[in-house]
């Protein structure tokens, strides 16, 4: 979704890409996240792609750790639904 706001706003270009960090950054900038927290959020979301399913207490870990990002993420997706309509008129 960072990626899509990079572009309507112009500040990314198709073949001229954003790194992950940059958007991250735009984004705060914009207002729609706490760049730190969300570097946290990421850890997490990486820490599950490189779960394997026998190693249970580091997948409680993990999803207790999920649970407790959950508002945040809700709240950036509040933000940028909100951003997107105001902005560009788009309505999720």
């Amino acid at each position: 979704m960072f990626k899509t706001i990079a572009l309507l706003d112009e500040d990314e270009m198709l073949g001229i890409e954003m790194t992950t960090r940059e958007r991250i950054a735009l984004m705060e900038k914009r207002g729609l996240l706490d760049g730190d927290r969300w570097q946290d959020i990421r850890e997490v979301r990486n820490n599950f792609a490189h779960e394997y399913p026998d190693e249970d207490a580091e997948t409680a870990a993990n999803l207790n750790a999920a649970w407790q990002h959950a508002p945040v993420v809700l709240s950036v997706a509040r933000a940028v639904a909100e951003y997107l309509r105001n902005k560009h008129g788009i309505v999720a």
